[in-house]
């Protein structure tokens, strides 16, 4: 029982983790439809192999996982856009320099 209980405490972690991980994949492919699509499948794909994972710390380090992989897409991403001439310009925006990415 006790196990369940804690569990069930780290429901709200997990469900933040998986929507900042979502959002970070819907801002990094804002343009890109198929590979946020990608992003998403991938996403549940992780947290539901995960999903059978009773131990609190073990969950714990799951969501710091799924929060880094959110920031690693939010800082680190750029997409390139493909001009008139059919070349990729990349358009990196201010997230992308943040002092805490050096």
């Amino acid at each position: 029982l006790e196990l369940l209980t804690s569990t069930i405490i780290m429901l709200p972690v997990v469900a933040s983790a998986y929507r900042q991980l979502l959002r970070a994949a819907k801002t990094a492919f804002e343009a890109d439809t198929t590979n946020y699509a990608h992003a998403r499948v991938e996403a549940r794909s992780h947290f539901l192999k995960n999903s059978a994972v009773a131990d609190p710390a073990k969950i714990e380090a799951l969501a710091k996982e799924a929060v880094d992989a959110a920031d690693f897409l939010l800082y680190n991403v750029v997409q390139g856009v493909k001009n008139d001439r059919g070349n990729y310009v990349m358009k990196p925006k201010a997230r992308h320099t943040k002092a805490s990415n050096e």
